[in-house]
């Protein structure tokens, strides 16, 4: 570690704001490289994103004054950023102001893996959450080394563990920059190039070609990734903490961990070979042995081989075998329904094959199809199919979105596939800007004063609102609407006031199904039931309750003339349906323009209209940001800021 004095210019201490966009609060850590401070992006405050903040690794004045420095890193930011994984930590951005070089990355809570270890398991992690830990930061090196980039300084300190036991792995390729550039300091400093090199390389996780100088390739994240294994399984480094060309010297040999078997161990040793050379053969059979898939399946045939009687009879067997693990989940699958047909594909879906691939692509899939084609060709909407039928086209349809969901990563490129998932995108749209159209117009004619609300215009609007649970789940925004809420308070209260006990109870019952939790109905529904049954025992007792009641009821100004959470909703399809190049923008359009147009006929002004689209698209950001989709928030953004300058 280095003194932050080194490392950094005077002027850069918690407090201060690079590029009048990162304010400095905290400082995390220092390193050979660098610094690293939390970091609030005041873009992100100003447009009140929940998550404003971000780690910036400030690149010290050695880094700067290498020649070539600073273009390699904005090269290895731009690559860093292609990498997407949940095992790794996301890099936004390489930028610099007047001074300094920064690099911006994903804020990552949580210990590093050695403070963990130290304090949680000194002895080693029990499996099997151990490999769990293991088999993650295996998949996330698999990952970058499928696209071509290499970490070049795996080691505990750059892996963090989030608090709910997900692991991620940071400073992807910022170590393999050092050695691919040209180390020529300028001539203020003729050590600094050297130093520098030597400080990209941990020696303890590096393999004896990396310490002697060679560039960085695959094998050294293997070899460094073999060392954090050991150290999770045992909570020692395999080589007591020395370089592998000391550990040589010394003769010192890794024990096995007590939890590996003879496989896991056998697979293991290989990594931890310091003149190890065998990549991808090393890397995947460290996959296969600490898969818990795999772990599971090795289990089961430890128990099933127990002799050459037992494995003769499953050789014999085999034809039959394949057929059970391969075809008859897929007759299983084809002879489900609903719930069940998405637990069976989930099931078949852990078992990785290219059997099993096969079996969907040539089997299930044109099934799937004929069976879409069946259930969905001429329709564009369930809107105008009857009640029941409505009810069970729309959980059909939930159904067979999510089947289409599941299969879309293992058929990418399956064109039938994806033409048909954005057919049923589309009658879902459709459907749900239909019944918020009709909505909409029901609670507005309401507020024009130009239509009775009915028993059966009532219980229209609780059949809609069933049917939109039905296709956006278990929150359905319209039921907490206190628009909603107002006409069945006037109503009620109307129907009270006249002592109409028949159509006042039918509308109390409507109105339980919108609002189950509501204490003022179910109140006014118990006392008529009461009343009807038996009355009170005093005039005086039954107009006290009356009173009581009356004044529960009692609602005050109308509501605003739009309910902003519906109207986010519409603004968020519109967009949403735009990223996704899906022909359904007319239908939520037109929405938008009847929604806009009732909101001038009921008195709105132009002024607030501006203000309640600015607050729509806003909130819309919000919900991209927050899926980690940074890029097309900041788009968003950009767009609402345009329309308010125009």
């Amino acid at each position: 570690m280095q003194s932050s004095k080194n490392v950094l210019a005077p002027s850069v201490c918690i407090g201060s704001v690079l590029n009048k966009r990162f304010a400095l609060i905290e400082l995390l850590g220092e390193g050979g490289m660098g610094t690293v401070y939390k970091a609030i992006d005041l873009r992100r405050e100003e447009v009140l994103d929940t998550s404003p903040y971000v780690a910036i690794k400030l690149l010290n004045d050695n880094v700067r004054r290498v020649t070539g420095s600073m273009m390699a890193l904005q090269r290895e930011a731009v690559v860093a950023q292609s990498l997407k994984h949940v095992g790794i930590a996301s890099v936004y951005d390489y930028n610099r102001d007047e001074s300094h070089a920064y690099i911006v990355m994903e804020l990552i809570e949580g210990y590093t893996l050695d403070q963990f270890i130290i304090t949680s398991c000194p002895d080693g992690m029990p499996s099997p959450k151990s490999y769990q830990f293991i088999n993650k930061l295996i998949q996330a090196v698999i990952c970058a080394h499928e696209q071509g980039v290499i970490h070049a300084d795996i080691k505990p300190s750059n892996i963090k563990v989030l608090p709910n036991g997900d692991v991620k792995l940071m400073d992807f390729g910022l170590a393999r920059v050092v050695s691919l550039m040209s180390v020529t300091p300028q001539a203020t400093d003729n050590n600094v190039g050297s130093q520098w090199l030597r400080s990209a390389i941990t020696p303890s996780y590096a393999t004896i070609a990396r310490i002697n100088g060679r560039q960085p390739v695959k094998v050294d994240d293997v070899y460094a990734l073999g060392c954090v294994i050991y150290l999770i399984l045992t909570g020692r480094h395999p080589y007591q903490r020395m370089s592998p060309d000391k550990a040589q010297e010394f003769k010192i040999n890794p024990r096995r961990p007590s939890s590996l078997t003879r496989s896991q161990w056998r697979n293991l040793q290989q990594a931890l070979d310091p003149n190890i050379e065998k990549e991808s053969q090393v890397i995947n059979a460290l996959h296969h042995s600490f898969s818990p898939k795999n772990i599971a399946i090795q289990k089961f045939k430890n128990r099933a081989v127990s002799g050459a009687l037992i494995l003769l009879m499953i050789l014999a067997l085999l034809p039959i075998s394949n057929w059970f693990i391969n075809d008859f989940p897929i007759l299983k699958i084809k002879h489900s329904t609903g719930v069940k047909t998405a637990q069976l594909l989930d099931d078949y879906l852990l078992y990785d094959s290219d059997a099993r691939d096969l079996s969907i692509k040539e089997s299930y899939l044109p099934f799937l199809l004929k069976q879409w084609r069946e259930r969905w060709d001429g329709t564009d909407s369930i809107f105008v199919e009857k009640l029941h039928e409505r009810h069970l086209k729309a959980q059909s349809l939930q159904y067979d979105l999510s089947i289409a969901k599941r299969l879309m990563p293992l058929l990418p490129n399956s064109k039938p596939l994806s033409l048909y998932r954005s057919k049923l995108e589309k009658i879902r749209a459709n459907t749900m800007a239909e019944l918020f159209n009709q909505y909409e117009n029901i609670l507005t004619l309401y507020q024009e004063k130009t239509e009775l609300i009915t028993e059966q215009t009532l219980q229209q609007l609780a059949d809609d609102i069933g049917l939109l649970k039905s296709l956006a789940g278990p929150v359905v925004i319209t039921q907490a609407d206190p628009r909603l809420l107002f006409v069945f308070q006037k109503e009620i209260q109307k129907e009270w006031g006249a002592r109409r006990y028949l159509p006042l109870v039918e509308k109390l019952l409507i109105a339980k199904r919108i609002f189950p939790d509501s204490r003022e109905f179910n109140e006014v529904l118990a006392y008529v039931n009461f009343k009807l049954l038996s009355g009170f025992n005093s005039a005086v007792e039954s107009e006290q309750k009356r009173v009581e009641i009356d004044s529960m009821l009692n609602v005050g100004d109308p509501p605003s003339l739009i309910y902003l959470p519906v109207y986010d909703e519409i603004i968020k399809n519109v967009y949403l349906a735009s990223a996704n190049n899906l022909d359904i923008n007319p239908f939520h359009r037109d929405l938008f323009e009847s929604t806009k147009q009732r909101y001038f006929l009921l008195g709105g002004d132009e002024l607030n209209w501006q203000k309640i689209t600015q607050q729509a698209m806003l909130q819309y950001g919000r919900e991209l940001a927050k899926s980690g989709q940074i890029n097309e928030a900041y788009a968003t953004i950009d767009r609402m800021m345009e329309t308010s300058l125009r």
